[in-house]
């Protein structure tokens, strides 16, 4: 089953069907439907500025799999001239089905991943937050995430095959649980 960004990107929320009468002197017939998306993004990024490498990599390796995936570079657009902290709290609150926390060294020493995390903490209780801890990332840098089965990894290892499928998974078990 594709991820909901498959859907997403081809069909809008309200669309026209059209049914086809049974006989040719019939007159035709419009419906309208209304299809619910449960999150405008399948994934949110939450990452340190010094680990943007790691962060686009994934990014990629989400869009190639067709998922719709927050990440601050290709939003730019449309947060110029917005309250950033406006902008972005819904993102991290409940328009993402989940947060990916890229948790190197540097992500509990600057401000916006201070406020992303203070977005999304409460999600944790909901299993919609994935941790992935950098293994140079020191111990109790982000508590609330040992609790959940957070990942140590090197950076590098971020965008391979296994985690991609787990990403995947995730996806999956969103639409099963619903």
């Amino acid at each position: 089953m594709p991820p909901l960004g498959f859907y997403r990107s081809r069909i809008p929320s309200t669309f026209i069907s059209y049914a086809a009468s049974p006989g040719p002197d019939s007159p035709r017939t419009w419906a309208f439907s209304n299809w619910d998306i449960p999150s405008k993004y399948d994934f949110a990024l939450s990452f340190a500025g010094p680990d943007r490498e790691v962060a686009a990599t994934l990014y990629a390796a989400l869009q190639d799999m067709e998922f719709e995936v927050f990440y601050d570079r290709n939003e730019q657009h449309r947060i110029l001239a917005e309250d950033i902290e406006d902008y972005l709290r819904p993102i991290y609150q409940s328009d993402a089905q989940f947060v990916v926390a890229l948790l190197g060294p540097d992500y509990p020493k600057r401000i916006w991943t201070r406020f992303e995390s203070e977005q999304f903490k409460e999600r944790f209780k909901h299993g919609s937050v994935i941790p992935i801890w950098f293994t140079t990332a020191q111990p109790g840098v982000f508590d609330e995430s040992s609790r959940v089965g957070a990942s140590r990894l090197t950076p590098q290892a971020i965008a391979t095959p296994r985690w991609r499928r787990s990403l995947t998974c995730c996806d999956a078990r969103s639409r099963m649980h619903g």
